[in-house]
């Protein structure tokens, strides 16, 4: 029995050996000390319209210590900006010129930004307002897409849809030969992603059914924004009418959402016209499309649900489609919105601006003169198309394709 015992004990000595080696192993080495932040990417100074918002921010490089950040605004902390980026509230006049800058620390240091300045554009026209071509909207003012193409179709019974689209028709100085001697094009666009889906429809047909066109719809109720043309959720914003050929054609926006939007149409003398777009405007209307009508002017103008006091300083102006780049130039440069835009080979164009009264700050304008260069820059500049003018006259065609923001 004793070498039983023995055997026990060494067995034991030896478990006892080996936990006493558990405790033997040496400790980690500490992490990296950490390490000061430093700015890779500065805050950059931004131009926001009047009633938007704008968004300042930082990128920092990587750090292994949490980082904390506090934005100010002309030195004084603004007491909810700690993250990476700071978003303003709605921007004023009187915001113009005002200094942000920001500090980020960690517990090895702290650096400051260079400083950024906030100045106020001309206004955004209200989110929602289908009236003013997108300019400002949450379609174009941080660039849009480019693969929604140039549909064409010839009348009658011309009927075109692209859906989740912007877009707005060709100006033509073609005069029709007859009811099938005219081919009519769209500029549409694809809309940027989480926008309030639209969709913009193009419809060309008899002049003598326009009236009944326009009050039974070109699309099934089944359809995007089906219904009348007159459905508080669709705004025309081209209309061109040639009673001599009994063609016409128009294109219009519609919104998924309740639109709230009211059409009234006005066949007028060229010589009333100024007065007219005047008194539209007081009436808190805009003119979104414009065309001769047989030695008249027609017009349709809308009045909108969601904006129901704003007093609107409404202009006219007339071109050829040679200048007209430079007439829209000067209008935009007066703080005025290009609304409505129509005409012929015969009589010219005709331009409606319309802007906020007293807003005179000048608008940004791109005139491009082919689609080509449209197609790029004016989209990615976050700029909105308020008019294509197509000059197909001669043996040449030239084109003008106007963006404004």
């Amino acid at each position: 029995m004793r070498p039983q015992l023995l055997i026990l004990s060494t067995l034991g000595l030896a478990l006892l050996t080996g936990c006493g080696d558990i405790g033997s192993y040496p400790a980690q080495p500490p992490g990296p000390a950490p390490v000061a932040p430093s700015i890779v990417t500065q805050p950059a100074s931004l131009t926001v319209p009047i009633d938007l918002e704008g968004i300042f921010s930082v990128k920092v490089a990587g750090n292994s210590s949490p980082l904390t950040y506090q934005w100010f605004r002309n030195g004084i902390a603004i007491s909810t900006a700690n993250s990476g980026s700071y978003t303003t509230p709605t921007v004023a006049a009187t915001d113009t010129g005002a200094v942000f800058t920001v500090t980020i620390s960690d517990s090895a240091g702290s650096v400051t930004s260079q400083p950024a300045t906030l100045t106020a554009g001309a206004r955004a026209p209200k989110n929602g307002d289908l009236r003013f071509q997108q300019v400002d909207s949450e379609n174009t003012v941080n660039g849009y897409g480019t693969g929604a193409g140039t549909p064409d179709d010839t009348p009658p019974g011309g009927d075109l849809l692209v859906l989740n689209a912007i877009g707005v028709g060709f100006l033509s100085s073609f005069e029709c030969n007859g009811l099938f001697g005219c081919t009519i094009f769209l500029d549409a666009f694809t809309q940027p992603k989480g926008a309030v889906p639209l969709a913009i429809s193009f419809n060309a047909g008899q002049y003598s059914s326009l009236q009944s066109d326009l009050s039974q719809g070109f699309w099934p109720s089944t359809s995007f924004g089906g219904g009348p043309v007159t459905a508080p959720n669709n705004v025309i914003n081209h209309l061109q009418l040639d009673p001599a050929d009994n063609v016409f054609d128009l294109t219009y926006v519609q919104t998924s959402q309740t639109g709230g939007f009211d059409l009234a149409q006005h066949t007028i003398n060229p010589a009333s016209l100024a007065a007219a777009a005047q008194q539209e405007g007081l009436l808190h209307r805009v003119i979104t499309a414009i065309s001769y009508n047989a030695g008249q002017i027609t017009y349709f103008s809308y009045g909108w649900t969601g904006d129901t006091t704003t007093v609107y300083e409404t202009t006219t102006a007339t071109a050829t489609f040679a200048n007209v780049g430079t007439v829209a130039t000067t209008l935009a440069a007066q703080g005025y919105i290009l609304t409505a835009m129509g005409g012929d080979a015969t009589d010219g164009v005709i331009i409606v601006g319309t802007r906020v009264q007293g807003d005179t700050m000048p608008r940004p304008i791109l005139i491009e003169p082919s689609f080509s260069a449209a197609d790029g820059d004016i989209p990615t500049g976050g700029y909105a198309i308020v008019g294509v003018v197509n000059n197909l006259q001669g043996s040449s065609t030239t084109g003008v394709w106007i963006g404004q923001r």
